[in-house]
């Protein structure tokens, strides 16, 4: 999460943005900025949610089991060609 995203989430809670900023060490401009330039998500905002999401997919398919034993064996099942997983997100979680 960058600061930026940080302060997004502190002022949705209420918290004061010029508080935040100051928190982050950025400047209150710089953060307005930047959510003038992400009005929507990037790419990178996209994959992320994706990988998120079938994370969630495989804990809910394991019964919300956690360990090496159980996702393991979902790790090194056939890839799904939906799936938004692919090797290089796969080699970065083992």
């Amino acid at each position: 999460m960058t600061r930026y995203r940080w302060i997004h989430a502190r002022k949705a809670e209420g918290y004061s943005v010029t508080v935040c900023c100051a928190t982050a060490e950025v400047s209150t401009s710089a953060f307005y900025d930047w959510l003038e330039r992400s009005a929507s998500p990037t790419d990178a905002d996209w994959e992320e949610a994706l990988l998120v999401n079938e994370v969630h997919r495989v804990h809910d398919l394991l019964d919300d089991t956690y360990g090496s034993p159980r996702t393991l064996s979902e790790d090194q099942a056939p890839l799904d060609p939906m799936s938004p997983i692919n090797h290089s997100y796969r080699s970065d979680l083992a």
